[in-house]
């Protein structure tokens, strides 16, 4: 890590997210776990020793067995991975980070919300201690979609923690670019918490940068400006405000000034037991002015302490580094099988849209036969009504031309007083009835059968005047039809009415018509 700073500050940063998630909602707790989360919470802020507060958190996670709330299990897990996380656990603590994601993905109901940004958060954290800087963009970048999402909650501290992200990877134009924003968003946006605070935060940092990695001589003299306006400010932090301020000096070549405030910052890091500060930001820069101005006699005092230090610093990188190639690892399989999962989850949908479009051809194929089929059905019914309307239509009109002439005939027979010949109707030939009856049962194919199951013993002329009663034809119409006479068709439907057990009330044609 080449920019302590802006690393310290994302420390307290997730140290305030977890204590804001937690601050209102005690009473809101009820359950076992959410209980021994809580207590695990307070021991730590008080200060009990580590394996106090991890022992009470082990508890709460061990007590999720018997819970079915996946907020609370998001919350337990988000915990366990943080104090893990701030014991140097980075093993345990990213299993348990992954675990809380995994918990997102599993309930999107939860994924917007400030446990997600906490998880998020924290996640990256354990990316850049890992130098995994890649995996800790991605993970920043979650955070911050989800925050746009609430409003912006959280947004400065997020866009100084992606700062620090981008000067792992040696990024320094985003470093500045993403300060910037933090400024921003702190001075314009919708922010919870003191906005003054939350922009001098973000100056205090971009002018620490810049002195810090001297890539822009022409901004030394405002970075240091900077930070002496920031001297008597809340903000103002004896051990690294100290620290980029000396070194500011030092750059400016104001030499004394500079080596007093790098002593006072080695004495706070001291004081706080910071090693890891002391070795790798502290003192370096301290014994370098020392040997610039040829003050070899406070070198010679710090060298031994720097050089046990620097065994000691070695020693926890390279386990550090152990540790990250292990996680990197796991990261990277974890990775392929989320891309097969999303490969056989895209070959599912793939095959789901193949059978669904499978599906919808077949069912448009099979519409349209229906379709088919109905109107061919339709052409051909209409075809039968047609030929049963032209052949009734045609006797019908033979029949009433032959009743004209015989009407005409029985004239002339009366003025002439002798014999006049009477023409006999046309009645309905055996080939005519079958084609007839043919007809009628493929345009109605249930009437006869009906019929004919319900009253057995009809005779075929009953069959005939039925059926013409059927296609609503009256009693003129059906003894021309059939070449009879109209007291022929009288007595057939009398005797229709005695076969069917009519009651006098009862029509005939309307009860012959309402069956189907």
């Amino acid at each position: 890590m080449k920019h302590f700073r802006i690393f310290q500050s994302y420390f307290v940063l997730f140290s305030i997210l977890l204590a804001g998630c937690r601050s209102d909602k005690a009473e809101e707790h009820s359950s076992e776990a959410s209980e021994l989360n809580r207590q695990a919470w307070e021991l730590r802020e008080s200060g009990a020793p580590a394996s106090e507060f991890l022992t009470m958190q082990q508890r709460a996670v061990e007590a999720l067995k018997d819970s079915k709330s996946p907020d609370e299990q998001l919350k337990v897990l988000a915990q366990m991975g943080y104090f893990y996380n701030v014991t140097g656990d980075y093993q345990n603590g990213i299993d348990y980070l992954w675990q809380a994601v995994d918990c997102l993905k599993r309930h999107p109901e939860y994924e917007v919300s400030e446990g997600a940004i906490e998880v998020y958060g924290n996640l990256g954290d354990i990316y850049v201690v890992l130098s995994m800087g890649e995996d800790a963009l991605a993970a920043n970048t979650e955070a911050i979609n989800i925050s746009h999402k609430l409003g912006g909650r959280y947004l400065p501290d997020l866009y100084r923690f992606r700062a620090t992200i981008f000067d792992l990877l040696d990024k320094p134009d985003s470093v500045l670019s993403n300060l910037d924003k933090s400024y921003h968003v702190a001075k314009y946006g919708n922010v919870q918490g003191d906005r003054n605070t939350m922009m001098r935060a973000a100056l205090s940092e971009k002018a620490d940068y810049i002195i810090d990695r001297g890539l822009w001589p022409d901004s030394l003299d405002k970075a240091v400006a900077t930070l002496e306006a920031l001297r008597d400010t809340p903000e103002w932090e004896l051990d690294v405000m100290s620290l980029s301020l000396g070194k500011g000096y030092l750059a400016q070549g104001r030499a004394d000034e500079g080596i007093r405030l790098l002593e006072d910052a080695v004495e706070e890091y001291r004081a706080q037991g910071d090693i890891h500060g002391l070795s790798e930001y502290c003192l370096p820069p301290l014994m370098d002015a020392y040997a610039k101005y040829g003050r070899y006699d406070k070198l010679g005092e710090h060298f031994i302490e720097y050089a046990q230090m620097r065994d000691t610093i070695l020693n926890r990188e390279k386990l550090n580094a152990l540790v990250g190639a292990d996680i990197r690892e796991r990261a990277s399989l974890l990775r392929e099988e989320n891309k097969t999962l999303e490969l056989q989850h895209k070959l599912i949908v793939q095959r789901t849209v193949s059978a669904a479009a499978v599906a919808v051809l077949v069912f448009a194929l099979l519409s349209a036969w229906i379709i088919y089929q109905r109107r061919s059905n339709r052409q051909k019914i209409n075809s039968q009504l047609s030929k049963i309307s032209g052949l009734l239509s045609e006797r019908i009109m033979l029949n009433s031309h032959i009743e004209d002439l015989n009407a005409q005939l029985r004239s002339l027979k009366t003025a002439q007083s002798g014999d006049g010949a009477i023409l006999q109707p046309l009645i309905l030939e055996k080939e005519q009835e079958r084609e007839f009856r043919q007809s009628f049962s493929a345009v109605h194919p249930h009437f006869l059968p009906e019929l004919r199951r319900e009253f057995q013993g009809l005779t075929a002329g009953n069959e005939l005047v039925c059926m013409m009663i059927y296609m609503h034809k009256s009693t003129d119409e059906i003894a021309l039809a059939l070449g009879i006479s109209r007291d022929s068709v009288n007595k057939t439907r009398y005797r229709l009415r005695q076969r069917f057990n009519l009651p006098r009330e009862v029509d005939l044609d309307e009860f012959i018509r309402s069956r189907r």
